[in-house]
């Protein structure tokens, strides 16, 4: 089974639109598509969904979580 990050979350508590976009670039990450905002979060779409077969959520540090798509190969 093969995985990549399919998604980048951002917690509204510590990140605004602005120092998320910084961090995304810092880190060489480019979205595919605008931000997608909810009350407490910001997720950046790194790849589409449509191509995982389920997903996993990781905490990568306070603030940041990392969604894992995985494909069946």
């Amino acid at each position: 089974m093969t995985s990549k990050i399919q998604a980048i979350v951002f917690d509204k508590t510590y990140y605004d639109t602005k120092k998320a976009r910084q961090w995304l670039k810092q880190h060489k990450h480019k979205a595919i598509k605008r931000v997608d905002i909810t009350q407490n979060t910001l997720r950046y779409r790194l790849i589409d969904p449509a191509k995982f077969k389920r997903f996993r959520l990781k905490n990568i540090t306070a603030g940041i979580q990392f969604v894992f798509g995985y494909i069946t190969t």
